[in-house]
């Protein structure tokens, strides 16, 4: 996988893709694609890559639904971390403002953290660019 820096552990196209996912957990090739400005084949190799590693996966999990219908406004994260990449992964993460809660789980190899969902509460897919 491509590297951007050796503080980063995504390559800048990794982490637009993995933000929009985070985004819309079912968003298909072709709509990244559009959306990000990258080929389908592109969206498609590096989303196997990332999945078929183990540094993504798509997990779905309930969120309780408020009275009113509207969304939960929170995502649940759980990021598997390779080894040495702890504390930057956690820096980046703390520095956002979307991001109320980490937690590191004793092994220190994954971190678990929630992220804010309503509108205006992070970047846009296209202009995230930690994580």
């Amino acid at each position: 996988m491509a590297r951007a820096s050796a503080d980063s552990v995504l390559s800048l196209t990794d982490q637009r893709l993995v933000a929009a996912l985070q985004w819309d957990g079912r968003l298909t090739a072709e709509r990244a694609s559009r959306v990000l400005g990258l080929s389908p084949v592109t969206v498609r190799r590096r989303l196997h890559a990332l999945g078929a590693d183990g540094t993504v996966r798509v997990v779905i999990s309930p969120v309780a639904r408020p009275r009113d219908g509207g969304s939960a406004g929170a995502l649940f994260l759980r990021i598997r971390v390779l080894r040495g990449r702890l504390d930057t992964i956690v820096a980046a993460l703390a520095a956002r403002e979307d991001i109320p809660f980490i937690d590191v789980t004793t092994a220190g190899d994954e971190i678990f953290a929630v992220a804010r969902t309503e509108p205006g509460s992070g970047s846009p897919p296209n202009g995230a660019t930690t994580c």
